[in-house]
């Protein structure tokens, strides 16, 4: 094997840098953490709680994003070290350019041009 697709993190964690000794950082796999409720239980909830419990949410996804963020440039540090592993700075703007046509025609069957700007401003 001469390449792998992962998280930094997942790179070290699966000893990627064993055998793939050079890791291109393309920025195209994000994790994110979904919290799920169901409708009966939430409906249970008294305002004030729900109130405390979506106050809290908000910050989970900059909390895990930061997480992920750290762990990462923990990770690239070791493995570099470690196992003379190339860290790659790619850029990231002709494998956009070549998506986005695609992303256009399915956001447009899908009727979510209004998620797709959403996402691309994000």
């Amino acid at each position: 094997m001469q390449g792998a697709e992962n998280s930094a993190s997942s790179y070290l964690i699966a000893k990627h840098s064993e055998v793939a000794k050079y890791y291109n950082k393309t920025a195209h796999e994000w994790n994110f953490c979904e919290i799920f409720v169901a409708e009966k239980t939430w409906s249970k909830l008294p305002v004030d709680m729900k109130k405390a419990i979506m106050e809290v949410i908000a910050s989970v996804p900059r909390y895990g994003l930061d997480k992920q963020l750290e762990n990462d440039k923990k990770a690239m540090d070791e493995f570099v070290s470690k196992s003379g592993v190339t860290v790659v700075d790619l850029d990231t703007a002709p494998f956009r350019n070549k998506i986005m046509p695609i992303q256009d025609r399915v956001a447009k069957e899908l009727k979510e041009e209004s998620t797709l700007a959403r996402i691309r401003q994000l």
